[in-house]
């Protein structure tokens, strides 16, 4: 769990936070200090562009989970197929 998806999930579906999830967001967080080591270089864009990526991947997990409560579970797999179908397309014309 990352801490964008655990700060959503509290925000927007009333979610509690316990021991276990901050336990897995710690971990993220070390893992994350490994990966870009801070402060031996300038934060680059490759990792602004990943710091979006995490954040969209946040949205969805919680809209997905948030979704799972009211439609079934054929209904939440085409709508999120559709969003990402057309976000991809929509990313991947030239300018």
């Amino acid at each position: 769990m990352s801490l964008w998806t655990l700060t959503i999930a509290v925000l927007f579906l009333k979610e509690v936070v316990t021991i276990k999830k901050i336990i897995a967001v710690l971990f993220g967080m070390a893992d994350i200090l490994v990966i870009l080591k801070p402060g031996i270089e300038i934060i680059e864009l490759t990792s602004l562009v990943v710091l979006i990526a995490v954040i969209g991947y946040a949205v969805s997990h919680v809209t997905t989970k948030s979704l799972s409560n009211t439609e079934y579970s054929l209904t939440v797999l085409f709508y999120m197929c559709l969003v990402q179908s057309t976000v991809s397309f929509l990313l991947t014309i030239n300018n």
